[in-house]
């Protein structure tokens, strides 16, 4: 079942690219630009927490769950 695999790195940079870049910053006080500008450093400690949301199913402690939403994968037609 697609829904059950891990998220891919360029699925993950295009869901935050397409994240309003100067919105309220979260409370770690950091916009969605901020992480736009510096994936490259980034990237690693991002798909690291995708995974272990994904392993695990828990997010972690202080981390903002209006930042994730499951969107069903479907095929491109």
């Amino acid at each position: 079942m697609e829904m059950e695999c891990v998220f891919g790195e360029i699925e993950v940079k295009e869901a935050v690219g397409k994240c309003e870049s100067d919105k309220s910053p979260g409370l770690d006080s950091f916009s969605f630009k901020f992480i736009k500008v510096l994936w490259k450093v980034l990237k690693d400690d991002i798909m690291r927490f995708m995974r272990e949301f994904h392993s695990y199913g828990v997010l972690p402690r202080g981390g903002n769950p209006s930042f994730i939403t499951l969107i069903p994968k479907v095929e491109n037609h």
